[in-house]
């Protein structure tokens, strides 16, 4: 944003709505419009199924009225904006006020709400804690959140008369950037926003209508709004190296027991959750019914975008006698699936899973998930230390990391058995990092909930679906791969958590050997102040540091247990409720590193 705004740098006067609009026109390249006209039933003949509410409404700004679409059954409802200029930019932003929340107090299944710009389909999004920029082709929503309210777990919100038993809301501006070639020049332009689930959901979006027309472009800090949709914002970094959010864990409807097309999938990761990479990973049963797993390859490379938009291939090992696991490939040109059932349906041991990818020497990397879960437990000693080099410590399970019932998100859709747990699989010398996945099946990835009515509450932990973090240097495949390989990764409940943790100076991930005291450093930024920070040594907490802003540092010196190897990791709580989990680093005594470190 400009030094001066909103000021006159040279009068120092309030800058006026037109002169805030030429601006933007100057310094951007877009033309801005008020994106609330005329309202209500009359407008075009168009169908409304929305609530209409009256206030006052909480937001982040005056707020007497509005109009909320949720997944409840088809609801949609649309506007006009103020007309368009006779002469504009190549690209249009209209700005509006917008809110959307979860509608209960407890958990549903997700969906994602789809922006119609004079009925051409614009965009897909969703709700959403924080701000996000949603793209598709060359339209782009920015949703600048200038105020968020979480309940704590097990409790609810009651912001207003309309807002009640809730745990999420959010407020703020919108910014809808559409080509000036969509629009009648001189015109208002028809909006409409249309909800779409595969389940009914009480999850919400609202048109908030200001106090007074003049308040939208005089009275709201819609710069950030804009300037976020006109211009992509620089890679995200945790001080050290570039980080990127992906998806590792969903499944389809083809053939499968997930929801929606493989190209639904695909297009909600990369559109509407908004995440950097994704690997699909459909049932290795449901690739066996006619030979299938070309279609999963093929959709790997056609929704590729290097830079953009990174797919893996990938395919889960669905052993219900050895364990579940996921099959990540470095090279869609050289993925040699393997089932782990023989086609009379007979199970395979997981070791013929690994002779088959040493056979083919295809680069791999498996990662073990929900291995405490009663219904679907993870055999430790098939696991094999070439390939399984992490583990989903979190999904829609819940989280893995002990089987402690007080131990936090724990999820309750499954008995446990703690002997299972990550914790002491560390403990037992397994050299593993941590991802987390949503282990999605709604045809939701990245905004996972849920499928099932049965298990909404018990199942699906109340901060949603887990995202995998990678330090790369690029957002291409191989160094996103390459990242997961190496442990330089980490998982979070969801949000964009930055973390950056080292053990004398090596990385997660990293296998180091130290003579005498280790040195631990973090730094971790979230988008809301973070409430505390876990070094955990061995499993067990070694310090604590209780927090309150929303990027907090940390040192600490530990001479080390005594053990020959130690392992360090972070757990991260913010005060929404989100959490990461930092990859561990292993600390072998000096002298006695062995030759394979």
């Amino acid at each position: 944003m400009l030094d001066s705004y909103p000021f006159d740098p040279e009068t120092d006067l309030y800058l006026t709505p037109e002169e805030r609009v030429a601006l933007a026109r100057r310094a951007l390249g877009v033309t801005v419009v008020d994106g609330t006209g005329r309202l209500g039933i009359d407008v075009l003949n168009t169908p409304i199924r929305a609530t209409h509410l009256e206030g006052p409404l909480a937001s982040f700004h005056v707020t007497p009225e509005a109009w909320r679409v949720s997944h409840m059954g088809n609801e949609t409802f649309a506007w006009l904006t103020q007309p368009v200029p006779h002469e504009m930019a190549e690209s249009v932003v209209f700005i509006f006020k917008m809110a959307t929340g979860y509608g209960s107090s407890w958990v549903h299944p997700s969906g994602e709400f789809r922006l119609y710009v004079n009925e051409r389909h614009a965009i897909t999004f969703r709700e959403t804690k924080y701000s996000e920029r949603f793209t598709k082709g060359p339209c782009v929503l920015a949703y600048d959140v200038h105020r968020t309210e979480v309940a704590p777990e097990g409790m609810s919100l009651n912001l207003d008369a309309a807002t009640t038993h809730e745990r999420m809301a959010s407020f703020g501006v919108a910014a809808l950037l559409v080509p000036a070639a969509w629009l009648e020049p001189g015109q208002p332009a028809l909006l409409r926003v249309v909800s779409h689930s595969e389940y009914p959901s009480p999850t919400w979006w609202r048109l908030d209508l200001a106090y007074k027309q003049a308040d939208y472009m005089r009275h709201l800090n819609w710069w950030p709004a804009v300037e976020l949709a006109a211009s992509p914002p620089a890679p995200l970094s945790n001080g050290r190296s570039p980080v990127f959010f992906g998806e590792v864990h969903a499944h389809s409807e083809i053939d499968s027991d997930g929801s929606r097309t493989l190209d639904e999938n695909f297009g909600h990761a990369r559109h509407t959750a908004c995440v950097d990479f994704y690997a699909h990973t459909d049932h290795d049963d449901a690739i066996m019914k006619g030979d299938k797993w070309h279609l999963r390859l093929d959709a790997v490379r056609r929704w590729h975008d290097e830079g953009r938009f990174v797919t893996i291939p990938a395919y889960e090992f669905t052993s219900f006698v050895y364990g579940h696991r996921n099959v990540y490939f470095r090279d869609p040109e050289h993925a040699p699936f393997f089932s782990c059932r023989t086609p009379d349906q007979q199970w395979i041991h997981p070791r013929e899973l690994y002779a088959h990818l040493d056979r083919h020497g295809a680069d791999v990397v498996v990662i073990p998930h929900h291995p405490v879960v009663a219904d679907h437990p993870f055999n430790w000693k098939t696991s094999n230390p070439k390939y399984d080099r992490l583990v989903e410590i979190f999904s829609g399970w819940g989280c893995h990391e002990t089987a402690d019932a007080n131990a936090p998100l724990i999820g309750h859709g499954s008995d446990k058995y703690p002997q299972l747990s990550i914790t002491n699989a560390l403990r037992s010398g397994h050299i593993l990092g941590f991802v987390c996945g949503a282990d999605a099946h709604d045809g939701y990835p990245g905004n996972a909930q849920g499928k099932f009515p049965y298990n909404w509450m018990n199942k699906h932990s109340p901060v949603g679906s887990g995202r995998t973090a990678v330090l790369a240097e690029q957002l291409s495949r191989d160094a996103v791969w390459q990242a997961l390989y190496d442990r330089r990764c980490y998982g979070t409940t969801g949000t964009r958590i930055l973390v950056d943790f080292t053990v004398n100076d090596a990385p997660m991930g990293s296998q180091v050997t130290a003579a005498g005291e280790r040195t631990i450093r973090f730094r971790v930024a979230g988008p809301c102040p973070i409430h505390k920070i876990h070094v955990i040594r061995n499993g067990e907490l070694l310090a604590r540091a209780w927090c309150d802003q929303p990027v907090e540092t940390g040192e600490f010196h530990d001479p080390g247990s005594g053990a020959e190897v130690d392992f360090y990791y972070l757990r991260v709580f913010c005060q929404d409720g989100e959490m990461a989990w930092a990859s561990p680093i292993w600390v072998r005594r000096a002298g006695r590193r062995p030759p394979d470190w």
